[in-house]
């Protein structure tokens, strides 16, 4: 009877051995899913943390980028301020240049209208001087002279006067010269 105690005794000490076993077990395999779970929990969190560096990262260089766009937007700006003023320098040469062959085609004009009147005025001594032999009429010589002076000193005046209309324009005109 001890022997049966003895091993009642042994057989209950084994069953609350593999009692005890099989509850540590339990709580092995579920402190394994614990660990399974908090394993997945931080790998999702380093998926997570590595998104959002790679979203700050990507900020970043957007932000980067758009100053860089701002920067080259408004140096295009004054690019573009600059070709305007130039086409509009570019205009106003194109208008002085313009009046400036108006006033040297008037000069031209006016040079040969003095050659025209220069030789009519040297046909008309030539005539008078003729006269002046045939007839000894000094008078009406001297008249002529005096005509022809005074027509070249009118036709002087003139020339003189685009002259000076002409060097004001150049001087206003920065980008022309006096060629």
């Amino acid at each position: 009877s001890l022997l049966n105690s003895l091993q009642a005794s042994m057989v209950e000490r084994v069953a609350e051995s593999r009692k005890a076993l099989d509850t540590q077990r339990a709580e092995e395999e579920q402190a394994e899913q614990e660990l399974l779970r908090s394993e997945s929990l931080c790998q999702e969190q380093r998926q997570l943390l590595h998104s959002l560096e790679f979203k700050k990262s990507n900020l970043a260089r957007t932000r980067d980028n758009a100053s860089q766009m701002a920067s080259d937007a408004r140096e295009t700006e004054r690019e573009i301020a600059d070709v305007e003023r130039q086409l509009s320098a570019a205009n106003e040469s194109s208008t002085d240049l313009n009046r400036l062959e108006e006033i040297e085609q008037a000069i031209g004009q006016l040079l040969k209208e003095k050659s025209a009147n220069q030789r009519e005025l040297a046909r008309a001594l030539e005539a008078v001087q003729r006269l002046n032999k045939d007839s000894g009429a000094a008078a009406e010589a001297e008249t002529v002279m005096n005509l022809r002076e005074n027509g070249n000193q009118v036709l002087s005046r003139s020339v003189e006067s685009l002259r000076s209309a002409m060097q004001k324009i150049i001087a206003e005109s920065p980008g022309l010269d006096s060629t």
